[in-house]
């Protein structure tokens, strides 16, 4: 490939024959894999530990595996899934009725599109889309592809959860400037794609793998810039070295509708940083898991070898005076003629440096993951501090992974409201909810169109992760800081729980309970049903 063709490829592919963008898109993906190898070596490490894979049995000793780290990480992701995200929309000082209205309902289209996307999931054999994503979160990396479509059933909308390990994303000032998805599938699934893109209007010819080879998908993308700034996004998609689609100008996108995340060091400068840019949440305790299955296994070789007493018999010819089979609770037999001598030895007892390691292992275990408390084994009332000090641990622990997931949702959800704006792809149904009704909680089928979206756009995403045990006790909390002498208002309070989210409506709500308590309304209600009786 000639250099001046190498130079146009990094600002502007639009002139590249078939034969050409193949060698690029071949060439920078060999790069990528290359420089994110060691980041996926410690994802495949940090899954089989998740995953309690067991290392193969190459003696008879007895080998342990501790499932701490398992309840750990299922108890986290239930955590942050369990309860859907609070969407925010910012507004302007002083707003007309007609704005305010109009981002409450931009906030109930984003609703709809989170349902959405949990219906399409659920569809094809998932618990939910929030779940799914929970899970990568914790593993430290996310990868989101995230697109609006017209297909025969309407227009849907897409936040499709990538493995990281198949992503090799690049980036620059202005954000993510390539990515690379390559994965392998087997036969049936390649031949079913190659349909697929086929009955969409793409003109190539499969071509079935070598033998000894299983089909790869590459799935291109690159952002370059205009003369004026502005920047263009393309896309490419190949399937065993074949051009499916060639490089395509995306026009109603504004950046590479995936978005990345990770968990880990925000150094991007030394060598080696994509080993460290991202963490699991086992991290930490990654090798004290180790360390406990060992001492684990050691303690379970030495009650094996201690369980049952060893037999020895002493006959005149060394024949054994009884049959092996008829004996039973032993450990080994041993048959010695009279003159034979022998000695036995016991094993030796778990030395007291392996309980104080187990207790040392334990107690850094226990810091690494969640409280006791928090998984229900508790014998005892949990006081009101006990319980923020409970959930000051887990929000520390797993506070990381939250940000990172809740930033995610947020630019999913503006990437897909945006494309849905800019995409023309005209007035929809969704399933949503209604706020500022007085019944609160009803599910409402309502319409949006193109124009529903504000010109200016940021999405703030909230997952409440406090259990009702706790929200009891912070009702209690709000009442005692309402009586005299008051340090909060009515209003900062409901400012502080994440469930008010119209005060005028709320406020509604208790002057009529108000109104109902006085005792002159009891009396009328009273005198009233007596005369209908």
């Amino acid at each position: 490939m000639p250099d001046e063709i190498k130079e146009l490829t990094a600002s502007e592919p639009k002139g590249l024959t078939k034969e050409e963008q193949v060698f690029m898109i071949e060439k920078e993906k060999t790069a990528l894999v290359s420089k994110w190898g060691k980041r996926n070596a410690q994802m495949t490490i940090d899954r089989d530990l998740l995953n309690i894979i067991k290392e193969k049995q190459t003696t008879d000793k007895p080998k342990w595996y501790t499932n701490e780290h398992k309840l750990f990480f299922d108890t986290a992701r239930a955590m942050i899934s369990r309860r859907p995200p609070i969407f925010r929309l910012p507004i302007t000082i002083n707003p007309s009725p007609e704005e305010k209205k109009r981002m409450n309902k931009a906030e109930r289209l984003i609703i709809g599109i989170y349902r959405a996307l949990n219906e399409r999931v659920f569809s094809m054999g998932a618990l939910s889309w929030q779940y799914d994503l929970a899970y990568w979160a914790l593993l430290g990396w996310t990868a989101c592809f995230a697109i609006v479509e017209k297909t025969v059933e309407g227009v849907q909308f897409r936040a499709d959860l990538w493995d990281v390990k198949n992503v090799y994303p690049e980036w620059d000032e202005g954000g993510l400037k390539r990515c690379i998805r390559a994965y392998e599938v087997d036969d049936a699934t390649a031949s079913e794609l190659a349909s697929k893109w086929q009955k969409k209007g793409l003109e190539f010819e499969y071509r079935t793998p070598q033998e000894g080879y299983r089909p790869e998908v590459v799935n291109y993308w690159l952002r370059t810039m205009n003369g004026d700034g502005k920047p263009k996004i393309w896309n490419a998609i190949m399937l065993n070295g074949v051009l499916v689609k060639p490089l395509t100008l995306q026009k109603n996108l504004r950046r590479i509708p995936i978005q990345i995340g990770a968990v880990g060091s925000p150094d991007r400068t030394t060598v080696g940083w994509e080993e460290r840019q991202g963490e699991s949440v086992l991290y930490a305790s990654r090798d004290m898991i180790g360390y406990r299955n060992t001492m684990i296994s050691l303690n379970a070789e030495i009650l094996a070898a201690n369980a049952f007493p060893n037999i020895a018999t002493w006959t005149r010819t060394g024949q054994p005076p009884f049959r092996t089979e008829d004996v039973k609770g032993h450990g080994e037999i041993l048959n010695l003629k009279l003159e034979d001598k022998i000695e036995l030895l016991r094993h030796a007892t778990s030395p007291e440096q392996a309980s104080t390691l187990m207790q040392w292992v334990g107690q850094k275990l226990s810091e690494g993951f969640f409280p006791p408390p928090v998984y229900g084994m508790s014998q005892y009332d949990q006081s009101g501090f006990a319980i923020s000090q409970l959930l000051a641990a887990v929000q520390n622990r797993i506070g990381a992974n939250l940000n990172m997931m809740e930033m995610n949702i947020a630019y999913i959800m503006m990437d897909l409201v945006y494309q849905y704006k800019t995409g023309k792809f005209g007035e929809i149904t969704l399933a949503t909810t209604d706020p500022h009704s007085l019944k609160r909680g009803m599910f409402y089928m309502e319409n949006f169109t193109p124009d529903d979206v504000p010109e200016r756009l940021f999405v703030e995403a909230r997952i409440p992760i406090s259990t009702q045990f706790d929200k009891t006790q912070q009702i209690l909390n709000a009442k005692q800081a309402l009586t005299p002498p008051q340090i909060y208002s009515l209003e900062t309070i409901w400012e502080m729980d994440d469930q008010v989210q119209d005060f005028d409506v709320e406020w509604e709500r208790i002057v009529q309970d108000r109104v109902r308590a006085d005792p002159f309304v009891i009396s009328m209600d009273i005198v009233s049903g007596l005369w209908e009786r």
